[in-house]
């Protein structure tokens, strides 16, 4: 039934009343921008089309452009063009031609959007388009993610049409005079989405006539799972994540540790989750304190329950000419007071008091040396200070990224580990160095 299209159409907008169509010329995009216009005025719309041309089919793809500018003369209607080459591009990035193409479409789309001032992309994916996907990835093997398939919204970009196969496309295009681009590249079968398309559903339709509208209904069925697995998930990953950290109850279901690991991973800059990374990333939690796994470019550290990226900020040295707050390289931070009449003589592990009376600046902080020997406040004699770091079970990847506080090659502090019995604040004592480090992850 073509108003069937106007009905999916009016149910897929968003609050905002500006929309961009991806405009290719196919019978898809077509459709869903007649329809658009035919609803404009009721429900107060203000469109525009954007077409990419990527550069790959030649003569006639840029036909397909010059008919689309045809289209919007005919139709009124603004329009936005670009033409790049995708395969220039897939060859820089390192993409694979479609990934490209992709990529390059919805850059385009977002910033055309943002220049015109509208609300929402708008992309013609109908329901056949969302069972191909499905299929895709699971013959690749994806996750419950992956066999979601598309969303009817995804950022600022809406699907409307993914509740209609294109036989509905086709009959409202009839039904309405509509002329259409052709694109002869889907008949290309070294692609694998045409091979779904020409030799995949037909025969799954010889099983069940419904079979790709079956193949919809699972895809939204599986969207409100994973839904509801993600925002478990994302409460698991917030009460354990704590800067470069995570630490996750080893009881919680194994589907939301993963989960919260991939969280954990997006949040360090990885845009490449794999499962394999979470496997090994999940056996690291329950792996001994101090246990070491490269996880893609990345090397993490077991804490007992916690796993924390081990980050090599190589050897620093920061002066200290005075009071003040000094940033260190890996996001910690020393603060150093002076206070009058001081009302406690040693402070707290991350928070020591020195005497100002026979300890002067300016100070040092640097990073710790293989050699180093502290005398540890309380002790007689020296000790390496590796040791003692061993001794305050600290794991690794803090040990290697601590800062030693110095005066004249005599250590003084290294939080938190330790406060040498150098400078110590006596009573009769006027003022006192307050030295307070906090650590990037609190």
């Amino acid at each position: 039934m073509p108003e069937a299209v106007l009905e999916a159409v009016k149910a897929g907008l968003g609050e905002g009343r500006g929309l961009l169509v991806a405009l290719s010329g196919g019978l898809d995009s077509v459709v869903l921008l007649h329809a658009l216009l035919r609803l404009r005025e009721e429900l107060g719309l203000r469109v525009e089309a954007a077409h990419l041309e990527h550069g790959i089919r030649g003569e006639e793809s840029l036909c397909d452009m010059a008919f689309v500018q045809a289209l919007c003369d005919a139709w009124q209607l603004p329009l936005s063009c670009r033409q790049i080459s995708a395969p220039a591009l897939a060859m820089q990035k390192g993409w694979n031609l479609e990934q490209a193409a992709r990529n390059a479409r919805y850059a385009f789309l977002e910033e055309t959007r943002r220049q015109r001032g509208l609300d929402w992309i708008l992309t013609a994916h109908h329901g056949d388009d969302q069972a191909e996907t499905v299929l895709l990835h699971l013959a690749r093997g994806s996750g419950l993610g992956g066999l979601c398939g598309m969303r009817a919204r995804t950022g600022r970009v809406l699907r409307p049409l993914l509740g209609l196969d294109r036989a509905q496309l086709a009959e409202y295009a009839a039904r309405n005079g509509l002329s259409y681009r052709e694109d002869s590249s889907n008949q290309d079968l070294r692609y694998a989405r045409n091979r779904l398309r020409a030799r995949v559903l037909p025969e799954l339709r010889t099983i069940n006539p419904a079979a790709a509208a079956n193949i919809r209904r699972c895809a939204l069925a599986l969207q409100e799972d994973e839904d509801y697995l993600q925002a478990q998930a994302a409460a698991l990953f917030q009460k354990g994540a704590r800067g470069k950290g995570l630490r996750l109850d080893m009881d919680a279901p194994r589907p939301l540790k993963l989960r919260a690991l991939a969280l954990y991973l997006r949040g360090l800059g990885d845009g490449d989750v794999e499962r394999r990374k979470l496997v090994s990333l999940e056996s690291l939690l329950a792996a001994p304190r101090g246990e070491r796994a490269s996880v893609g470019a990345r090397l993490f550290e077991s804490e007992g329950g916690r796993i924390h990226l081990v980050e090599d900020f190589g050897p620093f040295a920061l002066s200290i000419p005075g009071p003040g707050r000094y940033a260190l390289p890996d996001g910690s931070q020393l603060w150093v007071r002076l206070l009058p009449k001081p009302k406690e003589l040693r402070g707290q592990a991350n928070r020591r008091l020195f005497s100002a009376e026979t300890l002067s600046f300016p100070l040092l902080a640097r990073s710790r040396q293989n050699a180093d020997r502290v005398e540890p406040f309380g002790l007689e004699g020296s000790k390496l200070l590796s040791d003692v770091l061993v001794d305050a079970k600290l794991p690794r990847w803090r040990r290697d990224r601590l800062a030693v506080v110095e005066k004249d090659g005599c250590i003084l502090f290294v939080p938190p580990a330790v406060r040498s019995k150098h400078h110590p604040v006596l009573e009769s004592d006027e003022n006192a160095i307050e030295i307070e480090y906090q650590a990037a992850d609190e």
